[in-house]
């Protein structure tokens, strides 16, 4: 199982916007895919799903070894609506880093904050 350190230029967009990310490998391993999805979350006490899935597509495939490290873009929605909570739930962003790998996949997660226009 892999392990990555994911970040953001910015943790904070506009609906529009452009993400740019960096990922490093920790812990290494091999990925049949190494693939970004930018997710609006609902979130309740009993509940999770992803309304809005923006996905960056595979960028890279094969042995992964500690030290490499990788860019990658993903566009914020021009609609994108910013996080609520509430007293029953909340609505959140988040960018997930997903290694296909054989059994349990490898995933990295930050929080993105959409800021209203």
């Amino acid at each position: 199982m892999a392990v990555f350190d994911l970040r953001l230029r910015s943790y904070q967009a506009k609906p529009g916007d452009v993400l740019q990310a960096w990922v490093g490998v920790v812990q290494g391993g091999a990925t049949r895919g190494l693939s970004a999805e930018l997710r609006y979350i609902e979130e309740t006490q009993s509940y999770e799903e992803s309304n809005i899935v923006v996905p960056t597509g595979v960028f890279y495939v094969g042995p992964m070894q500690p030290g490499q490290a990788w860019e990658f873009t993903v566009q914020v929605p021009h609609d994108a609506k910013p996080a609520q909570s509430g007293n029953h739930g909340r609505l959140f962003w988040m960018l997930d880093l997903k290694s296909d790998e054989p059994g349990f996949d490898s995933h990295a997660r930050v929080g993105v904050e959409v800021l209203s226009r």
